[in-house]
């Protein structure tokens, strides 16, 4: 919105608002109307305040503005000068600042009306200004954080439609689904052929048009029929060597027969009592590769059909039987496709969305729960510089198959299929070899069903083996080659996502990690210390810290050198994360020191703490390669934020430090306390 739009806007306001005061004004000053107006006032505000809470989708910032509007216009008929700003500035914050305008300026007016000699002109002018002034900006800012509002239910919604499109375009890809599909297909060919026969039996005037087509086993089956006589059925399959059709099948050559005296014999796709046929006429449903079918038709009168005519009638409407189930079989094939590239762009895009490597995986196992009838879907992936896999999430009712859970490659299934090229399974585990368990020993998996490991390639260099999706069901067979290929399609996004994912959980570390001893750095320490220290004085429960420098580590550095230092350095943050609270957080400082940070914990926990690591440094014993064991000791300083009265995380980490100056000059391999008022003694 551009400056003169806004002044715009601003005049038209502060226009209706100086209508109001006047006409306000007037009833009160001319007709007395004084106190009528206010009650008017009242009804507007509350009308008003209504409005607003239905326009912000928040009904207690519209009542809020309202109850703090209603009580105005009566307030200015006693004070008239302070009234208007005050209650406008209430209101606005209220969420009802057009409320507001009406009724502070109405009940301005009602003041200017009874008490017009205790107002100038000056006053009226400064206050009406304040007042218009204080209601455009609060209105703008509530209308700022409205549509911030939607935006983030939009964009929340818009998350959740993303979720819901993958899981929904997996679900597609189901067995069930795709069953589904294909009954739909032949459903919609069948209603083609039937019109076909149909236009067959009329145009030649037979009594019955028959169409069979191969099947997967290689037998006729009935497509499509129509037939004079409704009562008469038909046999639903045929073998290839049954009667006349298998033989115009076999020899892919038309059939001709017209008896003047008996009837046609051979006909054994009638599966009720043949009726008296005295002429038959039978093609072939074939293209220059292979025969698919046999399309027939037949007479009760003699020599029905002619040789030329009638034959290549026929031959023109099998090859239109052939064009549809060609032209069936290619849509059927395009629409899977189809499906299954729809389902690829909405999982990737799905998995875009995913910030983390738990979020990931999350995802992708929904999916997969979706598209399969496995009952334990496990994502393993292999583990460093070692012939073992993890189990990085499970999802069954198989306890004994958990996160975290290692197998090795040579002592299960699932580690050997891991390591081979492409997808493995077992149709049948009741076959397999009963020494070799599915994951590990006592892994809970029954001894019968079926399986399938499908890889999901490299996401650890480090390791030679590859991560992969292993899937078991307790039925035989349960895995089709379709599954198998809608999970590989799911795997290729999902592996980009996890190297994503695990490539962000890897800078976030160097970002908030210390390389050398694996704990948090100073930054962190900074940043939880702060946190804490503020949920401290929300709570009202103590925060405490100890501040911690091992005693002559230069020392170390110059007589056993700098590899020994870090040995030092990696044994003590060791002790460390042993000796926290999951709660806690242990941090390196800087050099040689490091900062324990120990919330909801007193003062003397905080010391029990800090001697229970100093104890443990001092016995610790520090192997260095080609060197005597190295002991070495450590000083403390303990320090307690007082909830409330804390100078921030300086303030304590200042306090703290003083504690350990005093424990280094108090002979070193001690632990001291500063209290709040800064006097620093030894511990007890």
């Amino acid at each position: 919105m551009t400056i003169q739009e806004k002044l715009a806007k601003w005049a038209r306001r502060a226009l209706i608002g100086v209508v109001v005061a006047a006409a306000t004004y007037y009833a009160a000053r001319e007709l007395g109307f004084g106190m009528a107006l206010a009650g008017c006032s009242l009804l507007v505000t509350v009308a008003y305040g209504i409005t607003v809470a239905r326009v912000n989708e928040d009904w207690r910032v519209g009542l809020l503005g309202t109850a703090v509007t209603a009580p105005i216009p009566f307030a200015v008929l006693e004070q008239p000068l302070m009234a208007p700003g005050i209650a406008l500035l209430m209101i606005g914050a209220g969420g009802a600042p057009g409320g507001g305008l009406v009724a502070g300026l109405s009940g301005f007016a009602v003041a200017v009306g009874m008490q017009f000699d205790k107002i100038t002109s000056t006053d009226l002018v400064a206050s009406f200004v304040v007042a218009v002034t204080t209601v455009v900006v609060l209105r703008d800012q509530a209308r700022h954080h409205r549509d911030l509002r939607r935006l983030q239910a939009a964009e929340q919604r818009r998350e959740s439609h993303l979720v819901q499109a993958g899981q929904n375009s997996i679900a597609r890809l189901s067995p069930d689904a795709v069953a589904a599909r294909e009954r739909e297909a032949q459903q919609h060919l069948k209603t083609r052929l039937t019109g076909i026969t149909a236009t067959v039996r009329k145009v030649l005037g037979a009594y019955s048009s028959v169409l069979y087509l191969r099947d997967e086993h290689d037998q006729l089956r009935l497509a499509a029929v129509d037939v004079l006589d409704r009562t008469v059925r038909f046999r639903p399959s045929l073998e290839t060597a049954d009667g006349v059709m298998g033989w115009v099948f076999r020899h892919v050559d038309p059939f001709l027969a017209m008896e003047y005296a008996k009837s046609v014999s051979g006909l054994a796709h009638y599966d009720s009592k043949e009726p008296d046929i005295k002429s038959f006429l039978a093609v072939p449903v074939a293209d220059e590769e292979s025969c698919i079918g046999v399309l027939a038709v037949d007479s009760l009168e003699v020599q029905a059909f002619s040789e030329e005519e009638h034959r290549q009638i026929l031959e023109i409407l099998a090859s239109q039987v052939l064009n549809w189930t060609e032209y069936s079989t290619e849509r059927q094939q395009t629409i899977e496709e189809l499906e299954h590239w729809r389902a690829f762009f909405e999982v990737a895009h799905g998995l875009q969305r995913a910030v983390d490597l738990g979020s990931a995986v999350e995802y992708f196992l929904d999916l997969v729960d979706t598209v399969t009838r496995a009952e334990l879907i496990i994502l393993a992936q292999p583990l460093a510089d070692s012939d073992q896999f993890e189990v990085v999430q499970a999802r069954g009712e198989l306890t004994g198959v958990q996160a975290g859970k290692t197998f090795s490659s040579g002592e299960s299934w699932a580690g050997w299929a891991l390591e081979q090229p492409g997808v493995r399974g077992i149709s049948d585990l009741t076959r397999r070899n009963k020494d070799l368990p599915l994951l590990f020993e006592d892994d809970g998996v029954p001894g019968e069903g079926s399986a399938i490991c499908i890889p999901a390639g490299q996401v650890n260099t480090t390791a030679d083996a590859q991560a992969g999706l292993i899937l078991w069901s307790h039925r035989p067979d349960q895995f089709s080659i379709a599954e198998s290929d809608v999970l590989q399609r799911m795997i290729a996004p999902f592996q980009l996502a996890y190297e994503r994912a695990m490539a962000m959980d890897a800078l976030e570390a160097l970002a908030t990690t210390d390389a050398l001893t694996g704990l948090a750095n100073r930054r962190v320490g900074a940043e939880r210390l702060g946190a804490e220290i503020d949920r401290s004085d929300r709570s009202g429960k103590t925060v405490s810290i100890v501040l911690m420098d091992i005693d002559h580590f230069k020392s170390v550095n110059d007589t056993w050198g700098h590899n020994a230092g870090d040995i030092v350095l990696k044994t003590v943050a060791g002790i460390l994360s042993d000796s926290v609270r999951s709660i806690d957080v242990a941090v390196r400082h800087g050099g040689e020191e490091f900062l324990l940070i120990l919330p909801e914990t007193g003062l003397d926990e905080a010391v029990q703490t800090a001697e229970r690591v100093r104890k443990r440094i001092a016995r610790a014993s520090v192997s260095v390669e080609g060197n005597p064991a190295l002991q070495v000791t450590a000083s403390f300083g303990v320090a307690e934020a007082v909830p409330g009265h804390e100078a921030g995380p300086s303030g304590l980490l200042q306090r703290a430090d003083e504690a350990l100056y005093a424990a280094k000059e108090g002979g070193r391999d001690q632990v001291c306390l500063s209290r709040p008022d800064l006097t620093n003694r030894a511990a007890p």
